[in-house]
């Protein structure tokens, strides 16, 4: 209890003692006061909220202290999980407005702040749904909410369009070593499926040159995986290495700017292609000269083989097999 008012919530109750050695003291005439705590409302739901009554002069804490802390735990939380980095980083921009700006932590708060963000694409709301979700009962707080994801195919590439992309690149006015520079990150996209940011990742000593393999570190969700070259690639790759040092970057781009830099060339050849799309084309390409799902899979970095399935769709030959057998 704090001045006679509600219990702390748990989860706010340690970092709170933390800050202050005594006692909240009221001053003035009105004896002010900071209450923080678990509400039990008409609907049954739990809540933390803030609230100050009385004089400004009133020692007390500074509640944004306490529920920052939380954040922070939640975060930390995230790391013993052996979360990806990224992943935590992008919690930590997302979450923090709504925990330093939120004076009524629940359900309704938190898609009332979602709400803010109607302006993105579903899969990106779930994606933030379930940061809210995943902080808010981590201080304790119910958050039932069960967001639908939309089943979209993956953008098709067809094989001109990515020839189109080279040529545009190589037709470019500038330095003959400029362009090979640029040609061999999408060489690399299309023969390894690299997503764009461990392509960016990409060092030299991640690349065995004398087994034919790319060593991915740290993919999505912190998994490595091994992926095998052809010579050709390999060659392209140790032309493109050989006056680096064994810790730099292969390809000298960070995720973002690689991502603009492919949709720059893009633009110019007059192609829908993008980092992420070449991923694509290289699993259905896989998959159109009979690559079996499961080494498709275990190339993508896949978890899950419902999500290699996906590409399946992108075929016809095989629903027209299937077709044919009514013959």
């Amino acid at each position: 209890m704090i001045n006679g008012k509600g219990e702390w919530h748990p989860q706010l109750k340690t970092p709170y003692d933390g800050l202050v050695d005594t006692t909240l003291v009221p001053v003035g005439q009105n004896g002010g006061h900071m209450t923080q705590g678990p509400n039990s409302r008409n609907d049954g739901k739990t809540s933390v909220d803030w609230q100050y009554d009385g004089a400004e002069e009133a020692r007390t804490p500074d509640p944004l202290l306490a529920i920052t802390d939380s954040l922070d735990s939640y975060l930390n939380s995230l790391k013993v999980r052996n979360c990806a980095n990224r992943y935590i980083e992008q919690n930590r921009r997302f979450l923090t407005p709504f925990a330093t700006t939120c004076h009524h932590f629940n359900q309704e708060s938190a898609l009332q702040y979602l709400e803010t963000f109607n302006n993105i694409g579903a899969n990106s709301r779930a994606r933030y749904g379930a940061m809210l979700k995943g902080f808010l009962n981590h201080m304790g707080i119910p958050f039932d909410t069960k967001f639908k994801r939309p089943k979209l195919l993956p953008q098709r590439v067809r094989h001109e369009d990515v020839e189109k992309l080279k040529e545009a690149i190589r037709n470019k006015r500038t330095h003959k070593k400029s362009t090979f520079r640029d040609l061999v990150p999408i060489e690399t996209a299309v023969k390894t499926g690299m997503r764009r940011g461990e392509l960016a990742n990409l060092l030299v000593s991640h690349i065995s040159f004398e087994a034919n393999r790319i060593s991915v570190m740290e993919g999505k969700d912190s998994k490595d995986r091994t992926i095998p070259i052809a010579e050709n690639l390999k060659n392209l790759l140790m032309e493109l290495c050989a006056d680096k040092r064994f810790n730099e970057s292969v390809f000298g781009f960070k995720p973002v700017s690689l991502g603009m830099k492919i949709k720059e060339w893009a633009d110019k050849a007059g192609v829908p292609i993008t980092a992420h799309s070449l991923r694509h084309y290289f699993a259905t390409t896989l998959m159109e000269r009979g690559a079996n799902i499961r080494q498709v899979q275990e190339l993508l970095g896949h978890e899950s083989l419902a999500t290699t399935q996906i590409y399946l769709q992108l075929m016809n030959d095989h629903l027209e097999d299937a077709i044919g057998l009514l013959d």
